[in-house]
């Protein structure tokens, strides 16, 4: 079936339709909610859909790709240690006090 989909003249309609399907769900899981088992759910639900609608449009990891992604993870975990930066309050480099 995702091979018709995929051979279809009207992907990108489907895409489209597809899309504005999970922005529903998500304006459902999300809006107004606390982050909760909503948030596997609609992770879940994103990556199979950019699995099934952007797989041949997908490229393998680079090993650029791969260190940027140790640097967002590095970066998340700073901000999750550092209250100041968590909150925004952080006006300058200057005023992070690490230890």
């Amino acid at each position: 079936m995702i091979d018709k989909i995929m051979a279809s003249p009207n992907r990108a309609l489907i895409t489209l339709l597809s899309a504005l399907l999970l922005a529903i769900i998500h304006q459902y899981l999300f809006y107004g909610k606390e982050v909760g088992i909503s948030y596997p759910i609609f992770v879940i639900l994103f990556y199979g859909f950019m699995f099934l609608f952007a797989r041949d449009r997908l490229r393998s990891l680079s090993i650029v790709d791969a260190f940027m992604a140790g640097v967002v993870l590095l970066l998340r975990e700073f901000a999750q240690r550092v209250p100041e930066f968590e909150r925004g309050n952080v006006g300058s480099s200057s005023q992070l006090r690490l230890g």
